[in-house]
């Protein structure tokens, strides 16, 4: 699938951003600020954001909270952060299964990043 289909099936999708990308492409200073800047993916999202989305906060609930220690304990092998976890655990929760990352343990977790 080419990135452009890659876009067009993402726009009836819900995509989970991690700060990660986010801070890469708003910070000219971070080191991955040309790679994410040059994949047309996250700008063109980013317009979409602009001009017709609204950004959902996702506020942690105690079930969504136990469901991160179980993550925890279920990917011992990788090395999640708490709030990888948290992540994956609000993404499971919201039946997402795309993420914006250039954190590569959402792939380890199962999550699709285009």
């Amino acid at each position: 699938m080419s990135k452009s289909q890659l876009f067009v099936k993402l726009t009836n999708e819900t995509i989970f951003v991690d700060t990660s990308a986010w801070f890469a492409l708003l910070s000219k200073n971070d080191k991955n600020h040309q790679k994410i800047k040059n994949n047309s993916l996250p700008f063109k999202f980013i317009k979409l954001i602009n001009k017709s989305m609204m950004i959902k906060k996702i506020h942690i609930e105690a079930k969504t909270e136990k469901n991160v220690i179980k993550i925890l304990e279920n990917y011992k092998d990788q090395r999640f952060s708490y709030v990888d976890a948290t992540s994956f655990a609000v993404m499971n929760r919201l039946e997402l299964k795309y993420a914006l990352s250039l954190d590569r343990h959402f792939a380890a977790a199962g999550f699709i990043i285009p």
